[in-house]
């Protein structure tokens, strides 16, 4: 009967512990130092895991967002999926919009980067050109919040409005705020609870998103937090999202 060898075990080990965030009991620091040396010698697996403890702070490991985009650009670099994923990194000769909307949000909300809005603007723009959706509710965002723009409503009601065309909760939330308050256009209570309907409607999951919500209104930090990556473990974009743009 043939054997794993143990750095395979190691090795995912540490990476599914860091996929459980609420896992929070200490990583020993000979396996980080071993981790290094893999990550350095080119183990894509080895590069993501840190990249992501660094990116989180997780586990005893002090959050470093530079640190982070050095594993992660690393195992990018080698056409780890993972990575490109979890940082937005795709090379942009694949002008891919995953990509584009990736680097939009580390230059919006300064995510191992200096917060540039302008590069920020740029990159969801041409995301946005090709569809996706996400890349269409964060210029909304910009727009709303004048964040390197003239603030304005009816762009930003525009774009909220393109978002909830394909089912984005957000785009929907933010239509019923413009509604509810008559920015952007005409003030209409009725249209504002029919949208809010609209999102406490599409699952058991809103009812954790808006106590997520809540929680980090209420300066309930650490319990908005769980919540909020819960829901991002499974997938859920809106709430990966607001993790980035509130919590982390």
């Amino acid at each position: 009967m043939s054997t794993i060898p143990s750095s395979i075990i190691e090795r995912k080990r540490l990476f599914d512990e860091n996929e459980s965030p609420t896992s929070y009991s200490m990583i020993n620091s000979d396996m980080i130092q071993y981790y290094q040396v893999l990550a350095e010698g080119g183990d894509a697996l080895a590069q993501v895991a840190l990249g992501q403890l660094h990116y989180h702070g997780f586990r005893g490991v002090a959050k470093d967002h530079r640190k982070a985009l050095k594993f992660l650009k690393m195992a990018a670099s080698s056409g780890n999926s993972n990575a490109m994923a979890f940082l937005g990194k795709v090379t942009i000769e694949k002008n891919t919009a995953a990509g584009y909307c990736g680097l939009g949000t580390m230059y919006l909300y300064g995510k191992g980067v200096k917060v540039d809005y302008a590069k920020a603007f740029v990159n969801f723009n041409k995301a946005a050109e090709q569809g996706l959706v996400e890349a269409q509710y964060q210029i909304g965002i910009m727009y709303y919040n004048g964040y390197g723009v003239f603030q304005n409503y009816q762009e930003a009601f525009k774009y909220f409005f393109l978002a909830s065309q394909a089912g984005y909760a957000l785009g929907y939330y933010y239509l019923g705020i413009l509604h509810a308050e008559g920015l952007g256009t005409v003030k209409s209570c009725t249209n504002a609870v029919e949208l809010f309907k609209n999102v406490a409607e599409r699952g058991q999951w809103s009812k954790i998103l808006m106590e997520a919500f809540a929680n980090y209104k209420d300066s309930k930090v650490f319990s908005s937090y769980l919540k909020y990556s819960f829901l991002s473990e499974l997938g859920y974009e809106v709430a990966q999202s607001l993790l980035l743009k509130d919590i982390l």
